[in-house]
């Protein structure tokens, strides 16, 4: 019988202002099998940050890359994982989205709301 190692993903939900560059980061993984033991993402060729409406939503309003440099790996493990969102990523209607980082092998290491809050400086205010 195959043995299967099904990977839990880590839950973090992460809240930007509206239209603001933000960093997050980085996070330290812990592996999914092995609570003491770091997640070493060294060994992926990409990594990719979608952000969507919902979790089963098959297209996105924005995606991130570790190849665009959107997404960093770092730490004396490899198991930090940076996340530089753009001005232009958060620009879009203040709500819950949702948002997941998967691997090139399509394995989900993390995920959460992606919470777009108004930003009180940008308001028009008639």
């Amino acid at each position: 019988m195959a043995e299967y190692n099904a990977i839990k993903a880590a839950q973090l939900d992460i809240t930007v202002k509206r239209g603001d560059a933000a960093t997050i980061g980085p996070l330290y993984l812990t592996d999914p099998n092995d609570s003491d033991n770091p997640f070493d993402l060294s060994g992926f060729t990409e990594l990719t940050m979608h952000i969507k409406h919902r979790r089963e939503s098959s297209t996105f309003l924005a995606e991130l890359t570790l190849t665009g440099g959107d997404l960093a790996v770092s730490g004396a493990s490899n198991n930090g994982l940076s996340i530089v969102i753009a001005a232009a990523d958060s620009n879009i209607a203040s709500r819950y989205y949702f948002y997941d980082v998967e691997t090139d092998d399509r394995t989900t290491i993390l995920e959460g709301y992606f919470i777009v809050e108004e930003d009180g400086t940008k308001l028009s205010i008639p």
